[in-house]
């Protein structure tokens, strides 16, 4: 054991013992670094929000022309049915790109009106008896996991419960 002993500190080597004061100031200096941790993590949290933020408008802009585009060139008659299935496969990259920037863009007619995402900007044939539905979209809407971001600016219909049936299904 005399190998073990080799690597002992002597009396003369070793640190003092630290003082009260000593502790006082290490503690201190720990508090300030540590305020100064939490400083820095919350900009960096800010900064992150700020360029998600950033993200999802930009991709806003681009689904909310996409979808004006979309629209004009479905109603256009001569389009070609190759055509009409590019069109939906652009569709579903941009959905892909939303969901990946944690955006659900509002833009099915003939649902049931919800005025959590919906808001109502007309109506027309509100004689009916049946459910409040999307008639048109004026302005696609957005939401996220969190909440509405821009609720869909909609005209809405009432139909009876028989014409519902009928119209519920999705579009696009």
């Amino acid at each position: 054991m005399k190998l073990f002993g080799f690597f002992r500190r002597s009396q003369k080597d070793q640190a003092p013992e630290p003082s009260p004061e000593d502790f006082g100031k290490l503690l201190r200096t720990l508090r300030r670094q540590s305020l100064e941790t939490e400083r820095l993590a919350d900009l960096l949290s800010a900064e992150r929000t700020r360029r998600r933020q950033e993200e999802q408008n930009a991709a806003m802009d681009a689904a909310e022309a996409y979808f004006y585009l979309f629209r004009a060139l479905q109603r256009a008659d001569d389009l070609s049915p190759r055509t009409r299935q590019a069109l939906s496969m652009v569709w579903e990259r941009m959905e892909r790109l939303l969901a990946l920037l944690d955006l659900h863009m509002e833009r099915n007619e003939h649902v049931p009106f919800d005025p959590r995402i919906h808001e109502a900007v007309a109506g027309e044939d509100m004689d009916g008896n049946g459910p409040v539905l999307v008639r048109d979209i004026i302005q696609p809407g957005f939401r996220t996991s969190a909440g509405v971001i821009r609720p869909a600016k909609v005209v809405v219909s009432k139909s009876n419960p028989s014409e519902s049936a009928k119209t519920s299904g999705d579009p696009s």
